[in-house]
């Protein structure tokens, strides 16, 4: 529901004024406390003045506040073309663009080391014939941010039958798929209903080293 009071200053004035007449009206057509009625002449009494003199300086300030935006805009096109005259002139040191308090841009890249965190399954989803993967980092799990360096997430998955072992090795579970994001949808078939899908996952680098495997989980394929 909108606020009944408005919110431009001249509209709010009109309205206390209007407010004001029935508060101080001696028939009190309100049934208003004397306390209240008090309060109200009081808080009016100390606006009226206000609201004029600002009625006398407003146009004087806006007139301030356009010029201040327009030098500001003006400037601001100005201080760019300086930055992007200085950014292109290699002779400009970035100690001397830092001192300008102009952007210091790395010119090597940071090397990407090995990760040695690895992925979490926060959740899955399982539903008839399908599984849903959603996975975190296992040093930010409020997170959905890959490690630093991490490429893509590389997805193993072994199914095995009702009373059959559980996998305990990552590396000889059978690839399944990489993914960026989650989650990854894992499909099956009617005859792999009552198995358990097994996932072991991992982060890989930007220069294909892999990270430490996650726990193994399984989950029922219904």
């Amino acid at each position: 529901m909108p606020d009944f009071i408005p919110n431009a200053d001249s509209d709010f004035n009109e309205m206390a004024v209007n407010l004001n007449t029935s508060v101080t009206d001696p028939a009190n057509p309100l049934q208003l406390a004397t306390t209240l009625i008090t309060r109200f002449t009081t808080a009016f009494g100390a606006w009226t003045p206000a609201w004029t003199a600002w009625g006398f300086l407003a146009p004087q300030i806006n007139a301030k506040l356009q010029t201040k935006d327009s030098t500001r805009l003006a400037l601001d096109g100005v201080i760019r073309e300086v930055n992007a005259a200085a950014q292109a002139n290699l002779a400009v040191t970035a100690a001397q663009k830092a001192a300008a308090d102009l952007p210091v841009h790395k010119t090597t890249r940071t090397p990407v080391g090995e990760i040695s965190t690895s992925p979490q399954l926060q959740r899955v989803d399982n539903e008839h014939l399908l599984q849903r993967l959603w996975f975190v980092d296992s040093a930010t799990p409020t997170s959905k941010a890959r490690p630093a360096g991490a490429a893509f997430c590389e997805i193993r998955q072994l199914i095995v039958a009702a009373g059959g072992a559980a996998p305990t090795d990552p590396a000889a579970m059978p690839f399944l798929a990489t993914d960026t994001k989650p989650p990854y949808r894992a499909d099956f078939d009617g005859a792999d209903v009552g198995k358990t899908a097994y996932y072991a996952l991992r982060w890989v680098n930007t220069k294909s080293e892999p990270g430490p495997w996650g726990a193994i989980s399984g989950y029922l394929i219904n």
